[in-house]
């Protein structure tokens, strides 16, 4: 006696591949790949319920398994790339906040003179007068951020080439 095969499941099977092959294109996308994580895992779910109604109704289990080997693949490679630019983002922040320095002084004179390092390095000076401030602390002094850019050489006030 032969046992006859079903279409159980190859519905969910089909739409299952289709979210795992949508997450898969957009995981590599740089800076998309979060936005990846929800149909892999739409579409892990759909895999796994093709799979039990294709075990239950005695359907064809293939799609079901393809379906959920690309949803997972691409969970895995969205997940690991939000993960590396996540990493990447929080390096180059860090790097550029080592090179900005802000202080307040009491004078208004710009007149300064400030060392960073060795002579490639050179400084951005930003210059602003608080008028009004929040408190004491900060009414009425200067407030001069500093960044540096490396690479760039340092020129005095007053040198000549």
């Amino acid at each position: 006696m032969e046992v006859k095969q079903t279409t159980a499941g190859q519905t969910l099977g089909i739409l299952g591949i289709v979210f795992g092959i949508i997450a898969l294109i957009i995981s590599i996308i740089p800076c998309l790949s979060i936005i990846a994580i929800v149909p892999g895992v739409v579409a892990i779910i759909l895999s796994a319920v093709a799979l039990d109604q294709a075990r239950r109704g005695n359907g064809a289990r293939g799609l079901g398994y393809a379906a959920l080997t690309i949803s997972i693949l691409a969970t895995v490679v969205a997940t690991l790339y939000t993960l590396l630019w996540g990493g990447v983002a929080t390096y180059v922040g860090n790097k550029i906040k080592d090179n900005i320095k802000t202080e307040y002084i009491d004078d208004s004179t710009n007149n300064i003179e400030v060392t960073v390092g060795d002579n490639k390095d050179s400084l951005i000076m930003k210059l602003e007068i608080l008028e009004e401030g929040n408190d004491d602390s900060t009414k009425s002094k200067t407030k001069r951020t500093y960044i540096k850019i490396r690479g760039v050489e340092k020129k005095h006030v007053g040198e000549t080439k």
